[in-house]
């Protein structure tokens, strides 16, 4: 699995992206022996979602080792959320065809998501995008693919499985930029209190790679 990139967005938060080039049979050899993983991989039938799962999991413990720490698995924590075994770090997941990412905090949740520009995404846009972020993004298939995994970072961010992504969570317009960029995203922006958070993307090849902080 050749290693994309490790970065360092602080010194208690990295994210990476590895490029899955391996067969399965290949990543069941070095995959790490756990109850914890192990339990979730049987459950899981589908070829494609085992190699997407086993390139996760060990993409997780190539980045622990920027901190010197150990791999014991990955379990879910009471809202279905990836949590560290015997670790209080917060982490996130995505893996997409031929690409797994994460991104691990030590302190606070954090969000990540990485997805396949496609046609199909143009079909369910009025689904996941109000009024502004469609005139927005129009027919443009990159904005729409954008703002779909701007919102996946942020549900995921959230760990609330009641959010709607067309009404609690709101991305206003920006100048986009071609390679990679930073703006923000709203929660409830219905209501006085709403909330804010940094949304980092990136193009990869034609893949946007955004998370949420």
């Amino acid at each position: 699995m050749p290693l994309l990139f490790l970065k360092n967005i602080s010194p208690i938060c990295i994210s990476a992206v590895w490029a899955i080039s391996e067969t399965q049979e290949q990543l069941w050899t070095i995959f790490p022996e756990n109850a914890s993983d192990w339990q979730y991989l049987q459950e899981i039938s589908h070829p494609q979602k085992q190699l997407e799962f086993l390139a996760s999991r060990l993409l997780v413990q190539d980045m622990l080792k920027h901190w010197q720490s150990a791999y014991y698995g990955i379990r879910k924590d009471d809202l279905k959320r990836p949590d560290l075994v015997n670790y209080d770090f917060k982490i996130s997941l995505s893996h997409s065809h031929e690409y797994a990412t994460a991104i691990i905090h030590q302190q606070q949740a954090v969000g990540i998501d990485m997805e396949l520009i496609r046609p199909q995404i143009a079909r369910i846009k009025s689904k996941f995008l109000n009024d502004e972020e469609l005139s927005f993004a129009q027919d443009d298939l990159s904005k729409l693919t954008l703002l779909w995994a701007a919102k996946e970072a942020l549900y995921k961010l959230y760990g609330q499985k009641q959010l709607i992504f067309k009404t609690d969570m709101y991305v206003p317009a920006f100048d986009l930029q071609a390679i990679n960029g930073t703006t923000f995203i709203q929660l409830f922006p219905q209501t006085p209190d709403k909330q804010a958070f940094e949304l980092h993307y990136e193009k990869i090849g034609n893949y946007w790679l955004v998370y949420v902080l």
